[in-house]
């Protein structure tokens, strides 16, 4: 089990913690890019292999 949270507050700049631990701090620098969209889960291409996922939760935090 883990814990992930996002965060993409500050124009284009997002972060990324995964159990705790921050593992993305990006700023985007194309203005062409929108900052509007959809996330996905996935696995990637390689050996066989599923994922399955259980109890998510998404909430907008706007303003916090």
């Amino acid at each position: 089990m883990f814990k992930l949270f996002l965060r993409g507050r500050e124009g284009r700049h997002v972060q990324l913690w995964l159990n705790g631990q921050k593992t993305v701090d990006y700023t985007e620098p194309d203005a062409t890019i929108p900052q509007e969209g959809v996330f996905g889960l996935q696995i990637h291409q390689g050996a066989a292999s599923e994922a399955w996922y259980k109890d998510i939760t998404i909430v907008d935090r706007k303003g916090h």
